[in-house]
């Protein structure tokens, strides 16, 4: 069962708006999902990078902090199971790159959670 669920599993299924665009739901009309769950990845990823931002200065910051390459690649190697396949970075080397994944870390457990565990 877990290879069936990590051969779908990948870095832009977890990523709201890569997701949808790549099932092309962009232009279903009244699909409250996307439109709200568009809106929550908007507000979540605003304020993640507000954070990010204060910590991380240039790009060169992101990179020379081991604690957060370790964080990832632990993630990359004990969460992901070394796949690259998956699409999950193994570093960081851009402020962006940790404004994303934070934004799909923070959405996948809290709005994408609720919306696939709780009726809508």
């Amino acid at each position: 069962m877990l290879k069936r669920v990590f051969s779908s599993l990948t870095y832009s299924s977890l990523c709201m708006p890569e997701n949808i665009a790549a099932r092309g739901l962009e232009s279903v009309p009244n699909f409250y999902y996307r439109d709200d769950g568009l809106r929550l990845w908007d507000i979540i990823n605003r304020f993640v990078r507000g954070i990010v931002c204060y910590y991380y200065a240039s790009d060169l910051e992101v990179q020379k902090d081991s604690e957060l390459q370790s964080w990832i690649k632990e993630i990359f190697i004990h969460g992901f199971l070394e796949r690259s396949s998956t699409g999950i970075p193994q570093t960081f080397t851009k402020i962006e790159e940790v404004v994303k994944f934070v934004t799909m870390v923070i959405f996948t457990c809290s709005p994408q959670h609720a919306a696939v565990n709780s009726g809508q």
